[in-house]
């Protein structure tokens, strides 16, 4: 037999299993969804004191109706990109989990900055700036929200740190003018930025928790051959 003259292929065959699939999934979702849209409009109802006394019986165990309410509302909205994500290509269902991974990677490495920053300025602010613990701490607070509110947690970390130094009016305290002036008298803004960004970048590997004592000099104090675990003696 002629193998053109067949049915349809493996890959054909394979389509329209997985078009059976979506169209099962999607009356599912519209279902689903349906269900959702009834029970929300109940419990708005019940929430109102419009709903008929014989459909009351369903919310007597209830403890809160408009939580039930948010979290009915939260369900529908993922019912419909779900029915909405059924119609993605390949290359967009790609894209757009290409695109969450990147948002949460961006996510994580916001909330690392924010408290490496945080960390490093209010040792700064200990060792270089005199006020009182609650002046400071309203000061810093200040600051803090400032950054938030501007975005200033997304840079590298050393330029938010030396930023924040310079809100702080800190910069002349750190680099003195006297030591960054060039032969004619001019202070060398190139030179300020690069010091401030070391000094930045000191205080936030002060900051960095230390590497077990096992990791930082090599060796293994389970070994019995190492010169630490050979210094153990019989415990007294």
């Amino acid at each position: 037999m002629d193998g053109t003259n067949a049915p349809c292929t493996t890959d054909q065959a394979q389509r329209s299993a997985e078009a059976d699939r979506r169209n099962e999934r999607r009356r599912v979702l519209e279902i689903v969804r349906g269900a959702a849209l009834s029970a929300s409009l109940a419990t708005s109802e019940y929430i109102c004191g419009t709903l008929p006394v014989e459909r009351r019986d369903a919310f007597a165990n209830v403890r809160d109706p408009i939580a039930a309410l948010a979290n009915l509302n939260r369900a529908i909205v993922q019912i419909v990109l779900a029915e909405e994500r059924l119609d993605e290509t390949e290359a967009e269902r790609a894209e757009r989990r290409a695109a969450q991974r990147t948002d949460a990677e961006r996510t994580l490495r916001r909330a690392e900055n924010k408290h490496d920053v945080q960390h490093a300025v209010r040792a700064i602010t200990l060792d270089h700036l005199r006020m009182p613990y609650n002046g400071r701490e309203k000061v810093l607070a200040d600051l803090f929200r400032e950054l938030e509110k501007d975005g200033g947690y997304d840079g590298d970390p050393a330029e938010i740190v030396a930023d924040a130094c310079a809100r702080l009016g800190l910069t002349p305290r750190i680099v003195p003018d006297a030591e960054i002036q060039t032969p004619d008298g001019k202070i060398d803004l190139a030179a300020r930025k690069a010091r401030l960004l070391a000094f930045a970048r000191t205080y936030l590997d002060l900051m960095k928790p230390a590497a077990p004592a096992d990791e930082r000099d090599g060796t293994d104090p389970t070994d019995p051959s190492e010169p630490f675990a050979q210094a153990q003696g019989p415990p007294h």
